[in-house]
């Protein structure tokens, strides 16, 4: 301590006593000392508090920059979602569009031949479009080899 300090405990000391806070001339020095020391730690405690401020604004600056830059970032995802999207749907019209409508020669085949029945020419039909869609035959798929259906 320096003698500035020790002549303010004095002067607060006698204060105490004569304004009858404390009784005996030792409380009085020693609550002097507790009262010009809870200052100074109040400065401590003060500075600590402006730190943390000051550390959550920088947080709170990066975090804020961050949220912009990922909202840009989704944005742009989303605009290149809808492009894409576009450029799909613009595909699968070009695609239905080039896709030619095949003519039904199997009922140009019946007109001429006559005898077959029209549920001859259906079931003909069915079965080359059925062959033209898959390109597996009916040996290579096998219910009884896939299915278990009892005792063998």
């Amino acid at each position: 301590m320096n003698v500035e300090e020790i002549q303010k405990i004095n002067e607060l000391s006698k204060q105490l006593l004569s304004h009858g806070v404390v009784e005996t001339p030792s409380e009085a020095v020693i609550r002097a000392e507790e009262m010009m020391k809870q200052p100074s730690e109040k400065a401590k405690e003060a500075s600590q508090k402006e730190d943390e401020i000051s550390y959550l604004k920088e947080t709170i600056r990066s975090l804020t920059s961050d949220v912009r830059q990922m909202s840009e970032a989704i944005i742009n995802l989303n605009d290149i979602h809808i492009k894409l999207k576009e450029q799909v749907d613009e595909l699968a019209k070009k695609q239905a569009e080039d896709k030619p409508v095949a003519p039904l020669e199997t009922t140009a085949a019946s007109d001429t031949s006559g005898s077959d029945t029209p549920s001859e020419t259906n079931a003909e039909t069915s079965e080359t479009n059925e062959n033209q869609d898959n390109p597996f035959s009916e040996k290579d798929i096998a219910l009884d080899k896939i299915f278990y259906f009892g005792q063998k």
